[in-house]
């Protein structure tokens, strides 16, 4: 027991050292909202923790519209990433266990996957002009349907994967006992299925609350997301303002931080191994 004792100091010692590494940078991101601009600056006061305040915010709130932009992230990225959901779970559902040629079901799948890898800069003016066209640019339903449609293809690639993984006695067993499509995803599928779904679902709330690309060019002051106003507030007059950017980096990154440590008991792969004994 002792050597075992011993032979772990190291380990958590790398581990120590890793974490501040890691942790210092977000640290200090996080403390730099909460001071004024000028001790920023101040090589004595950059690491120190006093003197902080919570001014920034207040101006942040008042005058830079703060709370508007973090109405729409929240109400873009929790209604894509349900639809996305909607949509993945059946499509998975069909590619990995309803009955279909072999070459058919490796084609779908390899074309979902495809249409994830395609980059959004080699079509945004296309979809920049057809926006204009049918009234969706500069609104948030249409930086939402944007949403939609990038993140369902990797979602259902990915659920595909999960739902492979359920074995096939048990599906045939309720096909067996007169359960329909319907009912082996909703009884069967989703839940042995559960940690995929909740990794799937955090990926891709992840994806849409950090996207820049899109929600730069298809929105305009009033539909704006966090991450296109930190990057209108965070650099101006050739000045990085790192007040600004501390009080977007902290909201942009402890809701994603939160809701990880919430699901996390459910992230645990595996839940169908040992369903059917032998």
């Amino acid at each position: 027991m002792k050597h075992k004792r011993y032979v772990s100091i190291p380990k958590f010692i790398v581990i120590a050292v890793l974490l501040l590494l890691f942790l210092s940078p977000i640290f200090f991101q996080i403390i730099s909202g909460f001071k004024e601009l000028g001790t920023i600056y101040d090589p004595e006061q950059i690491v120190s923790l006093k003197n902080l305040t919570f001014n920034v915010w207040k101006e942040a709130v008042r005058l830079q519209k703060f709370l508007i932009y973090l109405k729409n992230s929240v109400l873009a990225t929790v209604t894509s990433t349900l639809i996305v959901m909607c949509f993945a779970v059946p499509a998975a559902f069909g590619l990995a266990k309803l009955k279909m040629n072999g070459k058919t079901r490796r084609t779908l799948s390899f074309e979902f996957l495809a249409m994830r890898m395609l980059p959004g800069i080699a079509v945004i003016i296309p979809i920049f002009v057809v926006y204009k066209k049918i009234g969706l640019l500069y609104t948030l339903p249409g930086l939402i349907l944007i949403y939609i449609v990038f993140n369902i293809p990797l979602a259902t690639w990915l659920l595909e994967g999960f739902f492979k993984e359920v074995p096939n006695e048990i599906s045939e067993a309720a096909r067996i006992d007169g359960c329909s499509p319907r009912m082996e995803l909703m009884r069967i599928i989703i839940p042995l299925s559960a940690p995929g779904l909740l990794s799937v679902t955090i990926l891709t709330f992840i994806f849409v609350w950090n996207e820049f690309m899109f929600a730069s060019v298809l929105t305009t002051s009033s539909c704006r997301t966090l991450p296109v106003w930190a990057a209108y507030t965070t650099y101006q007059h050739f000045i990085v303002n790192y007040s600004m950017l501390g009080i977007s980096s902290t909201v942009m990154i402890v809701p994603v931080i939160v809701f990880a440590i919430l699901m996390q008991k459910y992230l645990v792969r595996g839940l169908s191994f040992g369903a059917i004994k032998e």
